[in-house]
C-alpha cells in the first residue's frame, strides 16, 4: 500500500477477523470507532515495509500512522489477540485500559514516539495472564520515549502468571526494575533499568505462613474435632512457620510429617489415623509449599480456593477421610463430631482459577456433595482428579 489512510469504513465488515497491512507509505490517524465495529477482529497488523530508504507520502507528509491510540478503542471488550502497530508515528501515552481486551496475547507498539509511564493499571491484566486470561506472549514497547519508574505491579505469581516476553529497549528515560520472574524474557538495553526486581523471599514465605495459619486451620476444621487432632495441626503449622529455613543447604526439598498422638501410623500402627504430610521445595531461592497430603476426618471445602491461591506453587492436594476404630476414634476425633453445613462439603467452583499449577487433586471419602462444577473441565494444569467414594450427583 502506498499513500492513503487506514479506512474507517472497515468497521462495517462485522465478520472481519484479520487486518494485515504492510505499507510503503500510509498516513493519517487510527479510526477511533474501528474496534467497536469489528468485535470479531483478532489481528490488526499495520506496519511499514522495511527497506533501507525512506518514503514520503504523495502530499509530502512523513509516512506512518500518527496520533494517539484512540481512547474509544478501550471503551468495551474486544476479541483482539494480536495488535501490531510497530514502526509508525504514534504519539501520546499508553492506554491504561488495555486490560479490557481480555483475549490480547501480543502487543507491539515499538518504534513509535509514545511518551509517559508504563501504566500501573496494567497490573490486573499482567497478574491474570495465564491464570484467568490467556498467556501474554509478548509486550513490545521498545524504542519509544517512555520515562519514569517502571510500575511495581502486584499479584504476579512465579510459575502461574505467564508473561513470556517484555521488550523495553531504547526508552532512555525508563528507570527501575520489572517485577517479573526469571521465566519472562526481559530486554532493556539502552534504558536506565536494572533488570528484573529481586524476589523478596521473606515476603513470599511469610505470605504462605500467614495463609496456612489462618485459612489452613479453617480448612482442617481446627477446634472442631479433638485435642489430639488439634495438636497434630499445631505441630505441622509450627514447623511450617519456619518456612525459609526448612530446606537444608545442598538439598532442594523438605518433607514434613505430623501425626495425631495416640494414633500411631506406620509399621504396627493404625495407618488410617489422621496425619498430614507437606512437601516444601526451593524455587528461585524461595521455599514454597508444593504438596499437601492429609488423612483427615473432615474438611471445610469453602476454604480450599483461598489457601490454594496463597500457595502459588501448590502442585498436589490429597485428602482422604480417615477410618475410626475404638480408642483411636476417641483420641483423634471422629468425623461425626464435626458439624457440617451443606456448603462445607461442595466442590468450590473457583478452585481451578485459584490453583493454576495444581496437577493432582485427590478428595476421596470426603463426603463431597452436590455436582461437579463445569470449571473443573477447563483446568489446563490438572493431570489427575480422584473423587471416588463421595456423594456427588448430577451428570
Amino acid at each position: 500500500v502506498y499513500g492513503g489512510q487506514l479506512p474507517w469504513q472497515l468497521a462495517a465488515l462485522k465478520q472481519l477477523r484479520e487486518v494485515f497491512l504492510v505499507h510503503f507509505c500510509i498516513s493519517g490517524t487510527l479510526p477511533p470507532h474501528l474496534i467497536a465495529g469489528l468485535q470479531k477482529l483478532q489481528l490488526l497488523f499495520v506496519r511499514p515495509f522495511q527497506l533501507n530508504r525512506k518514503f514520503v507520502s504523495p502530499t509530502g507528509a512523513p509516512c506512518g500512522i500518527r496520533g494517539p491510540l484512540p481512547a474509544a478503542w478501550w471503551a468495551g471488550g474486544s476479541s483482539m489477540q494480536t495488535l501490531d502497530l510497530g514502526n509508525n508515528l504514534l504519539t501520546g501515552k499508553l492506554p491504561p485500559q488495555l486490560g479490557s481486551w481480555g483475549q490480547l496475547t501480543q502487543l507491539n507498539v515499538s518504534g513509535n514516539m509514545l511518551t509517559g509511564e508504563v501504566p500501573i493499571a496494567w497490573q490486573a491484566m499482567v497478574a491474570a495472564a495465564g491464570v484467568t486470561r490467556p498467556a501474554i506472549k509478548l509486550i513490545d514497547l521498545s524504542f519509544n520515549k517512555l520515562s519514569g519508574l517502571f510500575p511495581q505491579w502486584k499479584g504476579i505469581v512465579p510459575g502461574a502468571t505467564d508473561i513470556r516476553g517484555l521488550k523495553l529497549d531504547g526508552n532512555v528515560a525508563l528507570e527501575g526494575c520489572a517485577p517479573l520472574y526469571a521465566d519472562t524474557t526481559l530486554q532493556y538495553k539502552g534504558t536506565r533499568m536494572t533488570g528484573l526486581c529481586k524476589v523478596d523471599s521473606i515476603t513470599e514465605e511469610r505470605a504462605q505462613v500467614r495463609a496456612l495459619n489462618t485459612t489452613g486451620r479453617l480448612l482442617l476444621r481446627y477446634g472442631a474435632m479433638s485435642p489430639a487432632y488439634d495438636r497434630m495441626v499445631d505441630f505441622a503449622l509450627s514447623k511450617l512457620a519456619l518456612l525459609g529455613s526448612l530446606v537444608e543447604i545442598g538439598q532442594s526439598s523438605y518433607l514434613l510429617y505430623s501425626g495425631a498422638d495416640g494414633c500411631a501410623t506406620g509399621d504396627g500402627g493404625n495407618v488410617y489415623a489422621p496425619h498430614i504430610m507437606v512437601k516444601v521445595e526451593v524455587m528461585d531461592g524461595v521455599e514454597y509449599v508444593t504438596s499437601i497430603k492429609a488423612l483427615l476426618v473432615s474438611l471445610d471445602m469453602r476454604q480450599l480456593p483461598a489457601l490454594a491461591q496463597a500457595l502459588p506453587h501448590l502442585q498436589e492436594f490429597e485428602a482422604l477421610l480417615g477410618y475410626c476404630d475404638g480408642s483411636c476414634c476417641l483420641s483423634c476425633g471422629c468425623s461425626s463430631t464435626a458439624p457440617h453445613q451443606e456448603t462445607d462439603l461442595q466442590l468450590p467452583p473457583g478452585l481451578p482459577a485459584a490453583a493454576p499449577n495444581l496437577q493432582k487433586l485427590v478428595l476421596t471419602r470426603s463426603r463431597i456433595q452436590g455436582t461437579l462444577p463445569a470449571e473443573y473441565g477447563d483446568w489446563p494444569s490438572l493431570q489427575e482428579l480422584n473423587l471416588t467414594d463421595n456423594y456427588l450427583t448430577g451428570k
